[in-house]
C-alpha cells in the first residue's frame, strides 16, 4: 500500500468514526441519570447506581431495564471517547502525510525522472498499487493484437465489450479495484493457436494473475461443445480452474450471478 492509498484509507476511517460518534451521541441511553458500578461478591456480580450527588444505591437484578440502560450508557460513552481520540490521531497522521511537498510516495519517483534516466534505469516498484499500474501498462499491449475489439457496450471504465454480462464482470472488477485487461492475446500450443480470454486479471496483494472466461450460452449445443473444447485446450496448456483460470457461466434460464462474481473476486483477487 502506497502513501496515497494510506491517505485514502485514513480519510475513510475518519469519516466512519465521525459517523459512529454522531450515531452514538443521540442514543437515548445517554440520558440515563448517573452511572453503573460493578463489583464482585464471591462468584456473583452485584451492581450499584452512582447518582449525580455522589451517593450509591444498590440495584437488584430484577431491575433489568435500569441495569441495561446504565451499562449501555457506559459502553457508548467509552466508545465515543475512544473514537474521538482516534480521530485526533488520524488528523495528526494526515497532516504529517500531506505536509510533505516533495516526492514522498515511492511510486511517484520513477514517473518524476527524466526519460533519459527512465530508459537507462527501468522502473522499480515495491508497493501493490505501483506494481498494479506497471502490470496494467505492460499487459494492455497484449490486448491490441490482430483481433479487433468489436464490442458496442461500454463499461464504467470506458472499455468496449461484447455482452451485458461482460459489462457486469468488468464493473465488479473495477469496483473492487482489481486491474484487468479485456481480451488479452494469449498464445497456446507453443504459439500455434491464439485465443482471447475475456479478461486477464491481477491480485495486487499476491501479484498473481488469472485468466477469466465467461461461458455465456451453455444451453446452446454448439456453444457448449466449443466451451468444452476451449477448457480442454486451456488445461492442455497448464491453465486450470481455481489455479490460474476463473470461470463464470450462464444460460438463458439462469443468468449470470453477480453474487458468484463477487465471490470469485473475494476468493482469488483481493
Amino acid at each position: 500500500m502506497n502513501k496515497k492509498s494510506i491517505i485514502r484509507e485514513l480519510v475513510k476511517l475518519e469519516s466512519d468514526l465521525t459517523n459512529l460518534v454522531s450515531i452514538l451521541s443521540v442514543k437515548p441511553e445517554l440520558k440515563a441519570k448517573g452511572s453503573l458500578i460493578c463489583y464482585e461478591r464471591g462468584d456473583t456480580v452485584e451492581y450499584q447506581h452512582l447518582l449525580e450527588d455522589g451517593s450509591r444505591v444498590y440495584i437488584g437484578k430484577d431491575n433489568r431495564n435500569l441495569l441495561v440502560s446504565l451499562a449501555q450508557k457506559k459502553h457508548y460513552l467509552k466508545m465515543i471517547d475512544a473514537a474521538q481520540r482516534e480521530i485526533k490521531q488520524i488528523d495528526r497522521c494526515l497532516k504529517a502525510l500531506q505536509s510533505d511537498r516533495g516526492i514522498s510516495d515511492i511510486d511517484d519517483v520513477y514517473p518524476s525522472l527524466h526519460k533519459g534516466i527512465q530508459n537507462l534505469s527501468g522502473s522499480f516498484t515495491i508497493t501493490d498499487d505501483g506494481y498494479a499500474v506497471k502490470w496494467l501498462k505492460d499487459n494492455l499491449k497484449g490486448s491490441t493484437g490482430k483481433k479487433q475489439l468489436t464490442g458496442e457496450l461500454e463499461t464504467s471504465r470506458g472499455d468496449k465489450v461484447k455482452s451485458k454480462s461482460e459489462v457486469i464482470i468488468a464493473d465488479r472488477l473495477d469496483l473492487a479495484g482489481v486491474p484487468y485487461v479485456y481480451e488479452y492475446t494469449l498464445g497456446l500450443d507453443n504459439g500455434k493457436a491464439i485465443r482471447y480470454p475475456d479478461f486477464y486479471v491481477l491480485n495486487k496483494r499476491t501479484r498473481k494473475a488469472y485468466f477469466w472466461e465467461h461461458l455465456g450460452m451453455l444451453d446452446k449445443g454448439n456453444y457448449c461443445y466449443s466451451s468444452q473444447v476451449k477448457l480442454d485446450e486451456y488445461a492442455r496448456n497448464g491453465y486450470f480452474p481455481g489455479k490460474n483460470l476463473l470461470i463464470t457461466f450462464e444460460s438463458e434460464n439462469r443468468p449470470l450471478s453477480t453474487r458468484y462474481v463477487d465471490m470469485l473476486i473475494k476468493e482469488y483477487l483481493i
